[in-house]
């Protein structure tokens, strides 16, 4: 069952092949596996790859479906009173506000706006932001936590909602949707599959509102799972995105490979510099911040959790994203977990990326 969504990348590959060629898919099937189980009984989506390669090694959406559902019970999955969206690929197809793990994207705008004072950043964190101009505009800190003063590495480390929402009235509107659009956002990333494309609308004249909405990944913008385990493997690559791809190689019957898949092209995002200081941001998010559940001996992890309110029927629910890559020196691996209704990354997202992780180095040495 666990190649279902990936029927239709198959099905295109199988007209480039002879008979009795068999196509082979990036993913690691052990990390498929386990990614299922981690999912079981929740909604959401876990994608890996690997970010030298662009090859993606686990792609999973659940609640998924197997070809006897298909068979026996198509009326239902694809009734309207179904609400589970068994059909849709999260991965690729679904889009959610990315919270806290935009804050990466602004940091990026700041450093770039601010190429020699950056390190100068500093903010004074009394538990939430309230708009000098308007005081019913008021964004808070995760449970009212008061960080007290913060750089732009700590700002990212303690995930500072209040720092970011000033930050965010402070940047130009207008970069910051062209540097989301580098970042795919307003475009589909291709693979093969069905997909949808974030959004990004922020603009030239928006309300301070907005913008402080905005800069904690929340109003109007939303992105897709794949979408961002991209913005993190660029990030991982030194700032070059290596366009992510399923397909490996097709094989004859006795095994020899008659073909290679070329990996995606490289795509320069950000730079070096820019780069390794979001890797170190990323690094303290792990050892000292929100993502505490990725640290450990055995490999360094960057990372960066989310917990994204979403408005469902009339109750606002939770989602629980982390993003991140590991080892920090020599990145192999890169993932981005979303559970839907899952409070938040650093309880939900950031131990089921853990398992998956601890899972690859063991099995890959």
């Amino acid at each position: 069952s666990s190649i279902n969504p990936l029927q239709k990348i198959i099905n295109q590959a199988e007209e480039i092949k002879n008979p009795g060629d068999s196509v082979v898919l990036s993913l690691n099937s052990s990390l498929q596996s386990l990614a299922y189980s981690l999912l079981k009984d929740k909604k959401g989506s876990i994608v890996c790859m690997n970010p030298k390669t662009g090859r993606i090694l686990a792609m999973v959406s659940a609640p998924s479906f197997t070809e006897e559902d298909i068979q026996n019970n198509w009326e239902a999955l694809t009734s309207s009173d179904n609400k589970d969206g068994n059909l849709l690929n999260r991965a690729t197809q679904g889009l959610y506000p990315p919270g806290s793990t935009f804050k990466l994207l602004m940091a990026l705008e700041y450093i770039r706006e601010h190429p020699a004072d950056w390190q100068s950043f500093s903010y004074t964190c009394k538990g939430e932001y309230v708009d000098p101009e308007n005081s019913s505009y008021v964004v808070h800190c995760y449970n009212g936590e008061v960080h007290g003063k913060v750089d732009l590495e700590s700002a990212i480390a303690d995930s500072c909602n209040s720092a970011f929402a000033k930050l965010g009235t402070e940047i130009d509107p207008i970069r910051l949707k062209a540097l989301a659009e580098s970042f795919y956002y307003n475009q589909k990333i291709d693979i093969g599959l069905s997909a949808n494309a974030g959004q990004f609308t922020l603009a030239e004249n928006a309300d301070v509102w907005d913008k402080m909405q905005t800069a904690i990944g929340q109003g109007a913008t939303l992105c897709t799972p794949l979408q961002n385990l991209c913005m993190v493997s660029a990030i991982a690559n030194g700032g070059n995105l290596v366009y992510p791809s399923l397909l490996s190689s097709v094989q004859n019957a006795n095994g020899t490979t008659v073909k290679e898949f070329p990996y995606g092209e490289s795509h320069s995002l950000l730079s070096q510099g820019e780069s390794d200081a979001l890797k170190q941001f990323m690094r303290k998010v792990v050892t000292e911040g929100t993502a505490s559940a990725l640290e450990t001996d055995a490999y360094k992890v960057c990372g960066k959790t989310g917990s994204a309110q979403v408005k469902v029927g009339s109750d606002l629910k939770t989602n629980a994203w982390f993003v991140g890559f590991a080892p920090m020196e020599d990145p192999e691996i890169a993932i981005s977990v979303i559970v839907e209704e899952g409070e938040t990354g650093g309880k939900t997202a950031a131990p089921i990326a853990r398992k998956v992780l601890d899972q690859y180095f063991h099995k890959e040495g």
